[in-house]
């Protein structure tokens, strides 16, 4: 069984025009059975697009480095950070966020725990 321990900053920041944002950052502390890298970045403009899937954790590099050298579009990072202009928006990022890391976690799981799989070494001779 996996788990992952994860820290949700969320602050309002005044900008220098006075405008206001909604910042949260969000980053995996540690774990065991999971990688920590769960979020998602697009390689070309390293913004956040979303919470990775089973496929994106097995699949995806996860540093910007890696992505570059292997020429991958995404990579996975272990924090994210966005802005918001509504706290409505930053709120609702932080719950989504929150059921992804679950279902992320559930169905890696049900993934790596799975009784199909694994090395068997058979010889078959005449003498057997």
């Amino acid at each position: 069984m996996s788990w992952l321990e994860v820290q949700f900053d969320a602050r309002t920041v005044v900008q220098p025009d006075g405008v206001v944002l909604y910042r949260v950052q969000v980053t995996a502390l540690s774990s065991s059975g999971i990688e920590k890298e769960v979020f998602v970045f697009d390689a070309n403009t390293n913004a956040y697009e979303h919470v990775a899937s089973v496929w994106e954790m097995e699949s995806l590099p996860p540093s910007p480095g890696q992505a570059s050298a292997q020429d991958a579009n995404y990579y996975r990072a272990s924090s994210m950070v966005r802005l918001h202009t509504t706290s409505k928006a930053a709120s609702d990022l932080i719950a989504d966020i929150k059921t992804r890391l679950s279902l992320l976690r559930t169905l890696w799981d049900e993934a790596n725990s799975s009784p199909f799989g694994g090395v068997e070494t058979v010889l078959f001779s005449s003498e057997s």
